[in-house]
C-alpha cells in the first residue's frame, strides 16, 4: 500500500480540504518549507572579488555599466540587461543594499512559488519534488529558479485573475524585473504574458487580458527609464540580443557527452510522454493549455541553453526537466484524469528523476552525492548570509568591502602609459582595466570572441571609427576553444592594424595607442576566389615579404541544418592552416569570416603580433582547408565560398 500510496492521488480530497481537517498542521508545514526553500534558494550576487578570467570581466563590467549609467544597446550589446548584475557572483562591492534586498525578495518569491506548487501536487510526490528542489535546484544563479517562478506565476495569470489581483501584480512586477536582468528571461516573460493575456481573452476577460499585458509593458518601461536607460535604446538593445543569441548555436556550440545526451533526450521524451498522457485523459481547459505551453516552452529554452554548449550547462536541463515534470503531476491537470493516468504521469515524473540523476553523475561524477552531502552546509552558509543582508553588514558578505583586499592584476606600467585617457579592453580580460582604476570605455560588444555574426562586428566597428573611439586598448591575443585567433572582432582586428601602435608591455598585454589623425586604411585587391568543398585545399600566393591577406569565406546551411541549429546544434567546423610545411587545425566560425579575417602572416600571439608592427615577416600561411564533421551530413551545403585579398600597402 505504501507504493501506491506514491503513486496513485485521491482525487476526491483536495489540499484545501486536508488543510481544514487539521488546520494547524498544516500550517505548521507551509511555514516549514516556506523556511526551507527560501534559505535554500538564497542567492546574494557579487560576493567575490573579481579575477581576471573571461565570465568574472564581463560580469564586472556589468556592475560598472549600472554605475557608470553606460546605455545597453547604444554602449553596451550584451545578453545581460541594465540589472544583469545582480546575476553575477563577483563585483567591486557596488550597490550592496541594492543586492541584499534583491535576494531576499527573489528568494520570497521562490519560496513562495515552490511551496505553492508543492500544494498543488498530490501524496507523497509533493515531498519528492521539494527534496529535489532543495538540494539540487540551486547552482548559485537566478536561472536555477527563474522558469519554476515564471511557471508558478502564469499559474495565477492563466487562473482567476480576479480573486488574486495581488498575487498576479507582483508576478507581473516580478516578470518586468527578470527581463531585465538577462535577454532570454527577457524573451521568456514576455512571451509567457502574452500567452496569459491570450488565455484570458480566450476565455472572453478581454479587460483582464488587456490590462495585465499593459501593466507588463508599462512596467517594463517605467523600470527601464527609472535605471537611466534612454527609452530610444531598448530596441537597439533588443536587436543587439537578439544577434547574440541567434549567432551563439553556431559560434559556442560544444557537443555533449553522448551517454548524457541519450539519458536527457530519454527524460525529455518522458515529458512528452507525460503530455500525450494529459492530452488524451484530461479535460484540458484553455488555462491549462496555456500552462502546458509556457511550461513546455521553458523546458525548451532550458534545452536550448543547455545543450548548446554542453559542458557545465548540460546540468541546468537535468535540475529542471523534474521541475517541469512536477507541474505536469500538479491538481491543475490531474483533477478530471483516471487512477491509472495519474499512477502513469507519476511513473514518468519518478523516472525523470532518476535518469536526471544519472546524467548528471555522468556529466560530472559525483556531482549528486556531493551536493547532497554539502547540502547542511549550504544551508547554514545561506542562513548566515541571510542575518548579514538583513543587519545590513556589507562587509560581512562582500569580499570587495573588506580592509586589505588587493585587486590583481596589477599592471603599474599601463596605468603610467594610460593615465586618465580612455582604454579598451581587447579580448575577454576587463577586469584588468577595472582593477587598475583605469578609465575603461568598452565598445559595444564588450568580449571580441562574442562579436560572431557581421552585425556585431560592424557595430565594434562603427564605434572604433567615431568620435568616441579610445586614445588606448590593453590587448592580449588569446580566444577561447582553439579558435583561429584573428576572427574575434575580425573587422575591429583589421582596423587596429592600421590605427594603432604598441607603446609598451605589461603583464601579458600590449598597451596600443591610437595614431593621430585619421590614417586611412590600406586598400585590398582581390587575388584569388574559389567554390571549395569540404577537405579541399585553398593556396596562398607564396612570398616572404610583409604583405597581409584577408580572407572571406562563406558557409551556408541547408535547411535540413537550420532546423537542427534551432532544436539542436550547429556541427563544429575547423579549419587546417599550413605553415612551413606543418598543418595546425583551429576552430572556424563561419559567421565571424564573413566579412573577412586575416589569415597571413598567422597572428596567435602578442610576439606575432609584435613581429607585425615591427614591419618583419611572421609564418605565412600557404594554405587552408575547411572539415566538418561526420555526423553533420546534410546539415551544410557542399561549396565553400572562398575569397583571398591582398593589402596594395603594408600599413606599417
Amino acid at each position: 500500500m505504501g507504493h501506491m500510496d506514491l503513486l496513485a492521488v485521491n482525487t476526491t480530497v483536495e489540499p484545501a480540504m486536508r488543510d481544514r481537517k487539521a488546520p494547524g498542521a498544516a500550517s505548521y508545514w507551509l511555514a516549514l518549507c516556506f523556511l526551507l526553500t527560501f534559505v535554500s534558494s538564497f542567492f546574494l550576487s557579487g560576493l567575490s572579488l573579481p579575477t581576471a578570467d573571461l565570465d568574472h570581466s564581463y560580469q564586472a563590467v556589468l556592475e560598472y555599466a549600472r554605475v557608470h549609467n553606460l546605455q545597453f544597446g547604444r554602449d553596451i550589446v550584451f545578453t545581460f540587461g541594465p540589472l544583469g548584475f545582480l546575476n553575477t557572483n563577483v563585483s567591486q562591492g557596488m550597490f550592496a543594499g541594492q543586492r541584499m534586498i534583491a535576494a531576499l525578495a527573489w528568494s520570497a518569491l521562490v519560496a513562495w512559488s515552490a511551496t505553492g506548487l508543492a500544494r498543488r501536487i498530490p501524496g507523497r510526490l509533493k515531498f519528492i519534488f521539494l527534496l529535489w528542489f532543495l538540494i539540487y535546484s540551486n547552482s548559485g544563479a537566478l536561472e536555477q529558479h527563474v522558469f519554476l517562478v515564471m511557471a508558478y506565476g502564469c499559474l495565477m495569470l492563466t487562473g482567476e485573475v480576479q480573486r488574486h489581483k495581488a498575487a498576479a501584480a507582483t508576478f507581473l512586477l516580478a516578470f518586468a524585473l527578470l527581463a531585465l536582468v538577462k535577454f532570454n528571461i527577457f524573451l521568456a516573460a514576455s512571451v509567457s504574458v502574452l500567452l496569459c493575456a491570450l488565455v484570458q481573452a480566450c476565455r472572453r476577460e478581454v479587460k483582464t487580458s488587456l490590462l495585465m499585458a499593459g501593466c507588463y509593458g508599462a512596467a517594463l518601461l517605467a523600470l527601464w527609464l527609472c535605471l537611466g536607460q534612454q527609452l530610444g535604446n531598448l530596441f537597439p538593445w533588443i536587436r543587439g540580443s537578439l544577434e547574440i543569441t541567434g549567432g551563439y548555436t553556431g559560434a559556442m556550440t560544444i557537443f555533449p557527452k553522448v551517454p548524457v545526451l541519450a539519458l536527457c533526450l530519454a527524460a525529455g521524451g518522458l515529458y512528452l510522454a507525460s503530455l500525450w498522457v494529459i492530452a488524451r485523459s484530461a479535460r484540458l481547459t484553455i488555462s491549462n493549455v496555456g500552462m502546458l505551453s509556457v511550461t513546455s516552452m521553458y523546458l525548451f529554452l532550458s534545452w536550448k541553453h543547455s545543450f548548446i554548449r554542453a559542458d557545465g550547462h548540460a546540468l541546468d536541463f537535468v535540475f529542471f526537466l523534474p521541475m517541469a515534470c512536477a507541474i505536469l503531476i500538479s491538481g491543475t491537470f490531474q483533477k478530471t484524469m483516471s487512477n491509472s493516468s495519474r499512477r502513469l504521469l507519476a511513473a514518468f515524473f519518478l523516472s525523470s528523476m532518476v535518469l536526471c540523476n544519472w546524467a548528471a553523475d555522468l556529466q560530472e561524477p559525483g556531482i549528486m552525492l556531493s551536493k547532497l552531502v554539502d547540502w547542511p552546509g549550504r544551508m547554514a552558509g545561506n542562513s548566515r548570509l541571510i542575518l548579514k543582508s538583513l543587519t545590513g553588514d556589507g562587509a560581512g558578505c562582500f569580499e570587495a568591502l573588506r580592509a586589505g583586499r588587493r585587486r590583481l592584476p596589477d599592471l603599474p606600467v599601463a596605468r603610467a602609459l594610460v593615465g586618465n585617457a580612455p582604454v579598451d579592453v581587447m579580448n575577454y580580460r576587463q577586469w584588468v582595466a577595472l582593477a587598475n582604476n583605469l578609465n575603461y570605455r568598452p565598445r559595444p560588444v564588450i568580449q571580441g570572441y562574442s562579436a560572431y555574426t557581421p552585425y556585431l562586428q560592424d557595430l565594434d566597428l562603427s564605434w572604433y571609427e567615431g568620435a568616441r573611439s579610445p586614445q588606448y586598448l590593453l590587448l592580449r591575443m588569446e580566444t577561447i576553444d582553439r579558435r583561429f585567433p584573428a576572427l574575434d572582432d575580425a573587422t575591429l582586428f583589421r582596423h587596429l592594424l592600421t590605427h594603432y601602435r604598441p607603446v609598451g608591455e605589461d603583464s601579458g598585454f600590449l598597451v596600443l595607442r591610437a595614431l593621430p589623425g585619421s590614417p586611412d586604411a590600406p586598400g585590398t585587391r582581390l587575388v584569388r576566389q574559389a567554390d571549395l568543398g569540404f577537405g579541399t585545399r585553398f593556396d596562398l600566393p607564396a612570398g616572404t615579404g610583409p604583405t597581409t591577406f584577408t580572407m572571406q569565406v562563406e558557409v551556408r546551411p541547408t535547411l535540413w541544418g537550420r532546423a537542427m541549429r534551432f532544436l539542436f546544434q550547429a556541427p563544429v567546423l575547423t579549419m587546417e592552416v599550413t605553415s612551413r610545411g606543418k598543418a595546425e587545425r583551429y576552430r572556424f566560425i563561419p559567421a565571424m569570416a564573413e566579412r573577412g579575417f586575416v589569415i597571413s602572416p598567422i597572428l596567435l600571439t602578442n610576439n606575432d603580433l609584435m613581429l607585425y608592427f615591427k614591419g618583419q615577416a611572421g609564418n605565412r600561411a600557404e594554405g587552408v582547408s575547411f572539415f566538418k564533421p561526420g555526423f553533420a551530413f546534410g546539415q551544410l551545403s557542399d561549396s565553400i565560398k572562398v575569397k583571398l585579398y591582398q593589402a596594395e600597402t603594408k600599413g606599417q
